[in-house]
């Protein structure tokens, strides 16, 4: 996931809070999750949204590293590593944040990833990094 330029942003948001022990476990090769990775341009386009949710801008490093924490951990299934086609119509998990993030398929092309305030398109790249699954997403899921 680190040698993919199209989750640049997100590598230096994770950088930005690398300390913080849920951030760390990231790396531990036998976690089992979920993580759906926004990409460069997803975090872009949801950069306004998300300003107005939560008052903070993705596009600035400089940013609070306690909403960073809360933005990945919204991004994250722990226990439950799910591939593309486990991500069905209906199917309800909860993230690292305690929200409920709820899959829907059937929207005029693809997955979906509906949060509490947003829905977000899954870009099915299946990408198994140890023993989790890294699904790239065209959006910031924001939390509640």
């Amino acid at each position: 996931m680190i040698n993919d330029p199209d989750l640049s942003t997100l590598i230096k948001l994770l950088l930005v809070v690398r300390t913080d022990p849920f951030v760390q476990s990231l790396n531990d090769p036998t976690l089992s999750a979920t993580i759906f990775a926004p990409t460069n341009k997803g975090i872009t386009a949801s950069a306004n949204e998300l300003k107005k949710a939560t008052s903070f801008d993705p596009t600035s490093l400089a940013s609070n590293p306690d909403e960073i924490l809360r933005i990945i951990k919204n991004h994250v299934v722990v226990g439950q590593a799910y591939s593309g086609n486990q991500l069905k119509n209906g199917v309800v998990l909860t993230s690292a944040l305690g929200n409920k993030l709820r899959v829907e398929t059937g929207y005029l092309y693809g997955t979906y990833i509906k949060g509490e305030k947003n829905r977000v398109k899954v870009d099915l790249a299946n990408n198994l990094v140890g023993r989790s699954y890294v699904q790239k997403v065209e959006g910031i899921i924001i939390p509640k």
